[in-house]
């Protein structure tokens, strides 16, 4: 039997010196951009492994709307002013209503069709929109030196 499952996430790093800033509570830090899709158990030790040896310390998350689980529980174990600051996006926070609204009619296209290319394509696309979108906002958070 073939596997045509998309990969499940995908996450983008950025550094962050930011010790010169008064505002930055973190001192130097990473941060990231993760796609995710029902990969809860995995979620958890990613969390933790980047948290400690990376020093994880702003996330932008988004969550795939075909997503069976959500991972909210386990971020919000994170996501406190001490450890790390969370944001999680739907497709509505990183696509205007317009790109939303040619997303579902092709959406539901390829599925009448039974169209794997295009729904491969769909995905690389909201991947493209979620990366640029989630890379723009922590610069923008780097840039002010602050992570609130």
């Amino acid at each position: 039997m073939e596997d045509n499952t998309i990969p499940f996430y995908h996450n983008e790093f950025a550094w962050s010196d930011t010790t010169s800033s008064n505002n930055n509570k973190f001192g130097p830090a990473m941060s990231a951009c993760l796609l995710i899709k029902d990969e809860n158990p995995r979620l958890v030790e990613w969390l933790a492994y980047h948290y400690t040896v990376v020093k994880l310390r702003y996330l932008v998350v988004a969550v795939d709307p075909d997503s069976i689980t959500s991972p909210q529980d386990i971020l919000n174990r994170w996501k406190d002013d001490r450890l790390m600051n969370i944001q999680t996006w739907k497709d509505e926070n990183y696509m205007n209503q317009t790109e939303l609204t040619l997303r579902l009619s092709r959406r539901l296209r390829a599925k009448q069709n039974n169209d794997m290319e295009e729904w491969i394509q769909l995905h690389r696309e909201r991947q493209k929109h979620f990366w640029l979108n989630a890379i723009c906002n922590i610069k923008h958070k780097i840039g002010r030196g602050s992570f609130t």
